[in-house]
């Protein structure tokens, strides 16, 4: 079964007839493993496009999957966030990779799909985007949303679980801006950076990048990326990342759930500490001013315990608390555990019980 997506929206005209035929081709020199990869078209519905299934159906006979749907033309290339969508729902329950595919550039990279793959394991839970190309230091270089979205990775791989949890791919044509602004907010205010590079370039688009002063960049790229820096999408981004977020460290939890336990306990034990270390300090300043008033001597100057007492003071506790306390809490996890996450068939009958 298919683990990678690549979801090719197109408008088909005779000019690029050759680029369509190209990227199928490419994909046939490059892969590893055809198993490993489907091929999503969608064609507009305004057009003759014979010529193309004919390709489609060559390319099958080769063993590429191709799936291909026909919807509206809706706004063209300003819908293409949308027809992604369409596609995504349309792709194997197998696929753990997506990525939005152009005819304009075709696969250069000899094994791509093992890489891929391979880069695909980093991460557990299964959350993360896989950029190709070098990724940007979002610490020293991207440090405001004009720079997110200006020095944008191009070509990203988005895991399933990315997709699923943002729910969409974006609110207008140039997703890898969007992209881009989301982990920007991700990195900037959750100090979680779930990009995966591979410092390999997978893709080499036909006309080259365009640079910055180019009319591609005074045109659609523009229009792009002041609709990315628009209000509405930056909070959209900003609560994109937060749910990334969440989810992210709830698996971290999850995934060590005793350790996880235990230090929220010795946080909040931590605290009683601090406050009886200030109590014994007061305690004991009042007993100097008693003996000062019954002895008529001198009132001794005033002092606070020091920070070292303080920290001492936390360590033998913590190890004579463990000592003592983590012996039970072995006993009783399990049955927190179940308590807070009930066995399977416990949760289907509750659920089958509350349908009734």
């Amino acid at each position: 079964m298919p683990q990678i997506s690549l979801m090719l929206p197109v408008r088909i005209t005779e000019e690029k007839f050759s680029n369509f035929v190209r990227y199928f081709q490419s994909i046939v020199d490059c892969v590893n493993d055809l198993k490993n990869i489907e091929v999503l078209v969608k064609f507009d519905d305004d057009q003759d496009i014979s010529k193309a299934v004919e390709v489609i159906n060559e390319f099958k006979g080769k063993g590429v999957d191709v799936q291909y749907i026909v919807t509206p033309r809706s706004k063209g290339y300003q819908s293409m966030f949308l027809f992604l969508l369409d596609l995504f729902f349309e792709s194997s329950n197998e696929s753990i990779l997506f990525a939005s595919q152009t005819i304009d550039g075709s696969f250069t990279c000899k094994n791509f799909d093992t890489l891929l793959i391979e880069a695909s394991t980093k991460h557990d839970d299964g959350i993360f985007v896989i950029h190709p190309n070098t990724v940007c230091d979002l610490q020293h270089f991207i440090t405001d949303i004009n720079k997110a979205v200006q020095h944008v990775e191009t070509f990203p791989f988005w895991s399933r679980k990315w997709i699923e949890i943002q729910g969409n791919f974006g609110y207008n044509a140039l997703t890898d801006g969007y992209t881009a602004l989301v982990e920007y907010f991700l990195y900037r205010e959750w100090g979680v950076d779930r990009r995966v590079g591979i410092n390999t370039k997978l893709v080499t688009e036909t006309h080259g990048e365009p640079p910055v002063v180019s009319k591609y960049w005074q045109g659609p790229r523009k229009t792009a990326m002041d609709i990315h820096l628009s209000e509405q999408s930056v909070a959209f981004a900003r609560q994109a990342a937060k749910n990334l977020a969440l989810n992210i460290t709830n698996s971290w939890k999850k995934d060590d759930y005793s350790k996880y336990l235990i230090e929220a306990i010795l946080k909040n034990y931590d605290k009683n500490l601090l406050l009886e270390a200030e109590q014994d300090r007061l305690q004991r300043r009042n007993n100097e001013l008693q003996n000062h008033v019954i002895q008529n001597t001198a009132p001794p100057a005033q002092h606070s315990i020091s920070d070292n007492h303080i920290d001492l003071h936390i360590v033998l506790a913590r190890q004579q608390y463990l000592e003592h306390k983590l012996a039970k809490f072995n006993k009783i996890k399990m049955a927190l555990i179940y308590i807070i996450f009930p066995p399977r068939f416990v949760y289907d009958k509750m659920k089958k019980f509350k349908n009734k």
